[in-house]
């Protein structure tokens, strides 16, 4: 993950506006980037994948099992006047499953659940962009209601001031009624800003998996900012890292499994049985003397059967066609996702050098231009007392000045995890990987 310095020097103008209560933050216990990324196999949703994940592997190694063997019995008795008959048998039965299906059956099973994995990756990619985004927009909303407060602190001291200068005679009376509207106004914006600050920090915390009402002091360390890889070897990166990519390449050799195993099960298993017969006939003949009663024969045979189906009606002929059909699916749905890939990961890199060049128009030309003006006004103001509307607007237009070079600073760091977000990884690995 990229890192970057997040710094603007407006010189006095942007201290002035930037005060804020140090102490406050003291009290907060800082939390990084980072440190924020690594909470993000807390978050519920990829917990509750971790657990499916475990659900899967578990049908893996069913998969891999073999069919049970099971007793089958079964007795005769015929009972009569003159005769007795009666027979036990018990046979072991075992199916042999034929053409490699426990084989075929668990590559698909091993599949599904490396396609879940990177689908799993996939997502993690996906959360750690959304933590980033979620982090720099609290961040940029607490800088923005840092300039707003300064902002109208400075206009609390120049009223104070005036009205000071105005009591001694120093300069004429001044109507500052447009200056405590000023003041008014900005606290409301204020207000609204810390409304969606708050918004913000529950969804930033729920995305890290923190309790609702946490709070932090954000903190970004001090980074430079990385070298743009070239837009055939920021492609060539993407489409060889990114997860769902890979997911549907592993959806391929699984649909190739899936294959297999349909046509593997459109040949009929084979049962064979080993067992045991014991079967017995008696009879009582009055013409016997009575020194023998009756003659019994019992015989014990042991028995082996075969069970051989024939596939005269269904050779799951359908099944195979659609397993073919789904993977040809499958096929251009990956020349459909590394087109977007493709797509996504040039416009990503246009993005990122708008931003700069945003960056630079506002440094370069509007902030110098907005500084000097303020400077020019103000000296003037303090000199003669006379113009405070022009000094009011003039500092407006500094505030403006600041909120856009922010703005432009914060737009880059966003378009730049964007751009890793389609990369599949970090900006530094892509361009080092084209190297």
């Amino acid at each position: 993950m990229f890192k970057m310095k997040v710094t603007h020097s407006f010189h006095t103008l942007f201290l002035m506006l930037c005060f804020f209560a140090v102490s406050s933050l003291q009290a907060q216990e800082t939390l990084t980037l980072q440190e924020s990324l690594a909470q993000a196999k807390a978050n519920p949703r990829y917990q509750a994948r971790l657990q499916f994940a475990e659900s899967l592997q578990g049908k893996a190694i069913q998969a891999g099992k073999r069919p049970n063997p099971y007793l089958e019995t079964q007795g005769e008795f015929v009972p009569s006047d003159v005769s007795e008959e009666h027979s036990l048998s018990l046979v072991l039965w075992q199916k042999w499953e034929r053409g490699g299906k426990r084989k075929f059956r668990t590559e698909v099973a091993q599949s599904e659940v490396k396609q879940f994995t990177l689908e799993s990756e996939d997502f993690l990619r996906s959360l750690t962009a959304e933590i980033s985004f979620a982090y720099i927009n609290l961040l940029q909303l607490e800088k923005q209601i840092e300039i707003l407060e300064g902002y109208s602190q400075r206009i609390g001291q120049l009223i104070k001031v005036d009205e000071i200068r105005v009591s001694e005679g120093e300069i004429a009376a001044l109507n500052l009624d447009y200056l405590r509207s000023e003041v008014l106004l900005f606290g409301a914006r204020k207000d609204q800003m810390e409304s969606e600050l708050k918004r913000s920090r529950y969804r930033f915390n729920e995305l890290v998996g923190l309790p609702a009402d946490s709070s932090h002091r954000l903190q970004v360390d001090e980074f430079p900012r990385p070298a743009l890889p070239a837009p055939q070897q920021a492609i060539a990166y993407a489409l060889s890292n990114r997860p769902d990519l890979k997911r549907l390449r592993e959806a391929i050799s699984g649909a190739d499994g899936r294959i297999r195993l349909e046509r593997a099960l459109g040949k009929q298993d084979w049962s064979l049985g080993l067992g045991y017969k014991r079967a017995r006939d008696g009879f009582d003949d009055i013409r016997l003397t009575p020194l023998s009663h009756g003659l019994t024969d019992t015989d014990h045979l042991m028995e082996v059967k075969l069970t051989i189906p024939f596939a005269v009606w269904d050779n799951n002929a359908g099944n195979i066609a659609a397993a073919i059909g789904a993977r040809k699916a499958t096929e251009r749905d990956l020349e459909a996702a590394e087109s977007r890939v493709r797509r996504e990961v040039l416009y990503a890199l246009e993005q990122v050098r708008i931003s700069q060049r945003q960056i630079e128009t506002y440094q370069k030309n509007l902030r110098p231009q907005v500084e000097d003006r303020f400077r020019r006004i103000e000296a003037s103001y303090q000199l003669t007392g006379q113009g405070h509307l022009d000094w009011l607007q003039s500092l407006r237009d500094a505030v403006d000045a600041s909120m856009n070079v922010l703005g432009s600073d914060f737009q880059l760091w966003k378009s730049l995890v964007q751009l890793e977000r389609e990369l599949g990884g970090s900006i530094e690995e892509a361009t080092r990987a084209g190297s």
